[in-house]
């Protein structure tokens, strides 16, 4: 999501990326789930590594909307420009 869904995301100075995670299979005990978001070989966006936790379960399986750690809206416009 750009900018948390807002109406027109065009018309702001910050922008952010945010990104959800969903278990698309059914579990048969809680899975806990610890991941992260690292540059790619090629990528020369800036982002700040953080590690995530989440439980997945049968009731509880897609994460809550979480901020791409990107530096900042300069790298969120060129990632967005990069339609990556």
């Amino acid at each position: 999501r750009v900018n948390d869904s807002e109406r027109n995301p065009n018309l702001s100075c910050k922008r952010t990326l945010s990104f959800q995670l969903i278990l698309k299979s059914k579990v048969n005990s809680p899975l806990e789930c610890s991941f992260l978001l690292l540059e790619g070989p090629y990528d020369d966006v800036k982002i700040k590594p953080v590690i995530y936790h989440f439980v997945f379960t049968n009731e509880n399986n897609e994460t809550e909307y979480m901020p791409l750690p990107i530096v900042d809206s300069v790298e969120c416009n060129k990632l967005l420009a990069a339609k990556n």
